[in-house]
């Protein structure tokens, strides 16, 4: 199976490319960054791009695509969050990658969205609609949810919760709850309103796996 895989530079887009070349699939990564850990790897191709700009999307080989998996966002980490990026990566990227699975996807790709649990919660916690992540995140599944009425293929979409395991960032939410725990301090997620739950790097790759 020829697999397209978005954020594949991310936590969770370089444990799904892991298993999906250890299950000897075809993938091909679309990134604005390279993945250095896969050069050289059998069965993989990195074709770097920007969805913020929709540079690069003529080049994916979309006669082969079979499965499209779409984990590219901007703003995920507080430190890298703004509206303009936001928008052009999450709402208008989303939207560019999508109406090009339509047109060039020969094949018609199942096509996996992930969405982030904060979405839920959206019109629930005032705070949130501050957070250009979260509300651009929802704005996009909404998008998607009305482009996939009109595709011939299968859409899928997949809440991912707080994911954690071996290769994380040191600086995610994770680790400073760590840190807080240690300190005999409490740890307050965002708003400290909204419920949410952990899952394992693993676990999150199975599902995505087992969906498309």
């Amino acid at each position: 199976m020829s697999i397209l895989l978005t954020g594949g530079s991310g936590f969770i887009g370089r444990n799904v490319i892991k298993a999906l070349l250890k299950a000897e699939q075809e993938v091909v990564a679309f990134s604005r960054s390279s993945i250095a850990c896969f050069a050289g790897e059998k069965n993989f191709e990195l074709l770097q791009g920007d969805l913020a700009t929709g540079e690069g999307l003529e080049q994916i080989p979309w006669e082969r695509i079979e499965s499209v998996i779409h984990l590219a966002a901007a703003g995920v980490k507080s430190s890298k969050r703004a509206w303009e990026e936001s928008i052009q990566v999450n709402i208008l990227g989303t939207e560019r990658l999508l109406q090009a699975i339509k047109k060039k996807g020969v094949k018609h790709p199942k096509v996996f969205l992930a969405k982030t649990f904060y979405e839920k919660a959206l019109h629930k916690v005032p705070a949130f609609k501050e957070n250009p992540y979260i509300v651009t995140k929802e704005a996009s599944s909404r998008l998607a949810a009305w482009w996939s009425e009109g595709f011939g293929g299968t859409t899928i979409f997949g809440t991912i919760y707080h994911t954690f395991g071996p290769d994380d960032d040191p600086h995610a939410v994770l680790s400073y709850a760590a840190r807080q725990f240690k300190a005999g301090q409490l740890a307050i997620f965002s708003s400290g309103r909204a419920l949410g739950d952990w899952l394992y790097i693993n676990d999150v790759v199975t599902g995505i796996l087992t969906a498309i």
